[in-house]
C-alpha cells in the first residue's frame, strides 16, 4: 500500500466555553454532505483515517474529532465529567460551531451509544447512521472484563517494545493483519513521554467515571434501551463482528426485527468487538451505503449477511 496513504491531516482545533481543546480531522472540506465518525472508548480519530479518504473521495466532507481525554483532545479537569452526555454535548457544540445543520454518522461502540443520545436531543439530525460492533443491549460480562483490564493497565512502559507487543496483544480482536496497518495503528495510539517512558493515548481517568443518567448505567449493566432504539427512523447499517462478545447475535436478530428493512446487516468473519477500517472492501462498502441507502448481494458478496 501507498504509505502517503497513511499520512493524516494537520488536526484542527475547537474551544469550548470552559476553553477545552477538541481535536478533530477534517476531509474533503469543499464537499456539501458531512459525515461525522466517531471512535471507541480507548481509541481516538485515526481509527477512521483510511476510510475518511474513501469518503472523501467519494464527494463527502469528513469530521473525525478525538473525543475529550483522547488523542489530541485535551484532558478534563473533573473526571466525573467523563461520561456519554458530556460526549455528546461536546460534539453537538463540535458541529453548530462548524455550522453542520444535519450529518450521516459512523459510530464504533462509545461512538454509537453518542449517536443514541445524539438523536434523543436532535431527532433527524443523524439521517443515516453506521454503528460498529453496537446496538441497543450490550453483555453485562464483556462490559465488565474490558472495564477492569483496562483499568489495571500500567499508565507508563519502559521501552516502545513493551507497548507495542500490549497494543498488539490488547486490540487483538480488531482484526488487524497487515504489517503496515499495525505500525499505523500503533503509531497513533502511543505516544512517548518527557521521561523518554511510553504510554496510550488516553487520560486514564475515562475508566474511573463511566456513570452516567439511569438510562446510561441501565445500559452499562447490560439492560436494554430498546425504547431509544425505536425511536431511530433513519436508515441504520450495522457492522458485527461474529467473534464479537459484547453485541450478540440475539440482540443483532431483535435489532433487525424491531428495524425491519431500515437496518441492513454485514457480518465480519473472524473479528471480535469492533472490525477495524483498514479494510479497502469494507469502506468501499461503506461509500456504497452511504451512496445509495442499500446494499445488493452483489455488494456484499465476501460477507456474510
Amino acid at each position: 500500500m501507498n504509505q502517503n496513504l497513511y499520512n493524516i491531516p494537520k488536526y484542527k482545533f475547537f474551544y469550548t466555553e470552559s476553553d477545552k481543546k477538541i481535536a478533530y480531522l477534517e476531509y474533503g472540506a469543499q464537499n456539501p454532505q458531512t459525515i461525522i465518525c466517531v471512535h471507541g472508548l480507548t481509541r481516538n480519530s485515526s481509527d477512521y483515517h483510511l476510510l475518511a479518504l474513501k469518503l472523501e473521495k467519494s464527494g463527502y466532507r469528513v469530521i473525525v474529532p478525538d473525543i475529550a481525554g483522547r488523542g489530541e483532545s485535551d484532558n478534563l479537569t473533573n473526571k466525573d465529567d467523563y461520561n456519554y452526555h458530556y460526549y455528546k454535548d461536546d460534539l453537538l457544540k463540535l458541529a453548530d460551531a462548524l455550522e453542520i445543520p444535519n450529518c450521516f454518522w459512523v459510530g464504533t461502540s462509545m461512538g454509537g451509544i453518542i449517536a443514541f443520545l445524539v438523536n434523543e436531543e436532535r431527532p433527524y439530525f443523524i439521517q443515516k447512521l453506521i454503528l460498529n460492533d453496537i446496538g441497543p443491549q450490550i453483555s453485562l460480562k464483556p462490559t465488565k472484563q474490558i472495564h477492569d483490564y483496562f483499568s489495571k493497565m500500567p499508565e507508563k512502559f519502559d521501552s516502545f517494545k513493551e507497548i507495542e507487543r500490549r497494543t498488539k496483544l490488547t486490540f487483538t480482536f480488531f482484526g488487524i493483519s497487515k504489517e503496515e496497518d499495525w505500525n499505523f495503528f500503533i503509531q497513533h495510539s502511543v505516544k512517548k513521554n518527557e521521561d523518554n517512558t511510553y504510554s496510550f493515548r488516553y487520560d486514564s481517568a475515562i475508566f474511573n467515571s463511566l456513570s452516567d443518567n439511569y438510562e446510561i448505567n441501565k445500559y452499562l449493566r447490560g439492560d436494554g434501551i430498546w425504547d431509544i432504539w425505536e425511536k431511530l427512523k433513519m436508515p441504520i447499517l450495522l457492522i458485527w463482528g461474529n467473534l464479537s462478545t459484547m453485541l450478540t447475535s440475539e440482540v443483532t436478530k431483535k435489532m433487525q426485527n424491531m428495524s425491519g428493512d431500515n437496518l441492513q446487516k454485514i457480518t465480519i468473519h473472524s473479528v471480535g468487538h469492533t472490525p477495524h477500517f483498514m479494510n479497502d472492501e469494507l469502506n468501499e462498502i461503506i461509500a456504497t451505503w452511504f451512496k445509495d441507502g442499500i446494499l445488493t448481494k452483489n455488494d456484499i458478496r465476501n460477507f456474510l449477511v
